[in-house]
C-alpha cells in the first residue's frame, strides 16, 4: 500500500469553501476538467504502479444533490470495477467495513459505477438504492474519471443512509484499486453548505490559466460542432502586450456550408457571478481570410438557461480589436432553463463560436480570444469597479 498525502481543498477557492472546509460546486461529469480548476485535491500520492490504475490526486466537491469525486491516475485506463470508492458517512469505525485496511469505516462502496452497503462484517451488504451512481465518464481510458454519487443513497448496512448527516457533516473517503491495491485515503472531507452567490466579477475569463498547450486542452472543450477546431496557447502577451498575459488561439476549419459552426466553451464548478452586466466584451484577435465568418457568444447558467448573441463579423485584423455582445437580456434563448431569463449572478458556461455566413464560403482560420469581460449598465470608465 502506498504512503499517502492528505490535503484539504480550502486555499485557492476559498469564497467557495464552507466554513467546514468542503467544496460547494456542481460538476459537470464529461471527462473535462475545466470546472474543477481551483479545488486542490484531497490527497495525492507518487507515482509507483507497473499495473492496474497508478493513482495519482483525488479531487472532491459536492452541491445540494451529489457529491462529486475526481480520480487522477498517472496512467490512461478505463474505470472498471476494480476502482473501488468506500465511503464512512457517520465517520465512524463503529459501523462499516475497514475497506483497503485503512481505518475507515465504509458504510457505502462504490465499484466502479455499482453501489453497495457494508457492514463490520461484510464487504458487501446489497446493492444500495440506488443502485449505480448517478453519473460516470469518460467509459473509455483516461487520466481523469469523474463521478457523481447522490447524497440521498440508501443502504443495507449498519446505518440506512449512506450520508445521514447531510450538508456539514464528515464522512470519511478512500479510493483505490483492488487489484494492485493502490490508494488514496482515507481522507475527511465536509459535505459543504451552499455559500450564496460568489462575489460579484467584472471578468468572465482573463484567459491567463492557459499558460500551456496542454491547459488549454485541459480548461477548455468544444461544444456541440459541426466543423473542426484545435486549440493552443496564443502567446504569453495576450491583449495586453504584457508578459504572462495569456490568450486562446483556435483554428476553425470550416466547410463549404452555410450556418456550419464550431465551438468552444469553459465550464465553472463555482459560478461567476456578474450581476448587473450591460454589455458583454471579447478581446479577438482576427484572421484576413475570414472575411465569410461569424463569431458568437453565448452564457449558460446555473439552471441551464442559455442565451446566446446574434452573429457578428469576425475581425479580419491580426492584432486585437474589442468586440462588443451588447446586453445579455437583449440575447436569443438557445435552451431554456427552470427560470426565465439568464441569471447573471449564476454562469456556470461560456461557449464562443465561429460560423459560415449564408453564402457557404468555409476554410481554415486563426482566431485567438481574451479577456471575456461585462461593462454595467451605464458604465464607461472602467475605473469605477
Amino acid at each position: 500500500m502506498k504512503t499517502r498525502v492528505t490535503l484539504l481543498a480550502t486555499a485557492a477557492l476559498a469564497l467557495a469553501v464552507s466554513a467546514f472546509g468542503g467544496t460547494f460546486a456542481s460538476i459537470a461529469v464529461d471527462g473535462y476538467t475545466d470546472d474543477w480548476y481551483g479545488i486542490a485535491p484531497l490527497g495525492v500520492d507518487a507515482a509507483d504502479q507497473s499495473s492496474g490504475r497508478d493513482l495519482k490526486a483525488i479531487y472532491v466537491a459536492n452541491d445540494a444533490n451529489n457529491l462529486y469525486i475526481r480520480i487522477e491516475s498517472y496512467n490512461s485506463i478505463a474505470f472498471s470495477g476494480n476502482d473501488l470508492i468506500g465511503i464512512d458517512g457517520d465517520n465512524t469505525t463503529a459501523t462499516g467495513f475497514n475497506l483497503f485496511a485503512t481505518d475507515i469505516g465504509s458504510d457505502l462502496l462504490v465499484a466502479g459505477a455499482s453501489m453497495y452497503g457494508q457492514t463490520t462484517t461484510n464487504f458487501n451488504s446489497g446493492s444500495a438504492t440506488p443502485s449505480s451512481v448517478a453519473a460516470f465518464y469518460p467509459w473509455q481510458a483516461a487520466t481523469n474519471v469523474e463521478v457523481a454519487i447522490p447524497l440521498n443513497t440508501q443502504i443495507p448496512g449498519d446505518i440506512s443512509q449512506a450520508f445521514p448527516g447531510g450538508l456539514g457533516s464528515t464522512i470519511k473517503i478512500v479510493v483505490g484499486d483492488s487489484s494492485n491495491w493502490d490508494v488514496i485515503g482515507a481522507a475527511d472531507y465536509t459535505l459543504a453548505t451552499n455559500p450564496g452567490p460568489s462575489p460579484f466579477t467584472a471578468v468572465i475569463d482573463n484567459c491567463n490559466i492557459y499558460d500551456s498547450a496542454s491547459n488549454v486542452a485541459e480548461r477548455t472543450h468544444p461544444g456541440t460542432v459541426d466543423a473542426g477546431c484545435t486549440l493552443v496557447r496564443d502567446s504569453d502577451t495576450g491583449a495586453s502586450g504584457s508578459s504572462g498575459d495569456y490568450a486562446i488561439k483556435g483554428t476553425f476549419t470550416m466547410p463549404n456550408t452555410a450556418w456550419v459552426t464550431a465551438q468552444i466553451g469553459r465550464r465553472f464548478g463555482i459560478p461567476v457571478n456578474i450581476s448587473g452586466a450591460g454589455n458583454i466584451l471579447v478581446d479577438v484577435k482576427g484572421d484576413s481570410g475570414a472575411t465569410h465568418q461569424q463569431i458568437w457568444l453565448g452564457l449558460i447558467d446555473a439552471d441551464g438557461t442559455y442565451m446566446a448573441t446574434t452573429d457578428q463579423a469576425v475581425p479580419t485584423s491580426s492584432v486585437w480589436t474589442t468586440v462588443s455582445f451588447g446586453d445579455p437580456a437583449s440575447w436569443y434563448v438557445q435552451t431554456a432553463g427552470s427560470t426565465p431569463g439568464l441569471d447573471l449572478a449564476n454562469i456556470v458556461e461560456w461557449r464562443l463560436g465561429i460560423s459560415n455566413n449564408g453564402d457557404g464560403v468555409g476554410g481554415t482560420f486563426n482566431v485567438s480570444f481574451d479577456n471575456i469581460r461585462i461593462q454595467k449598465a451605464g458604465v464607461t470608465d472602467w475605473s469605477l469597479y
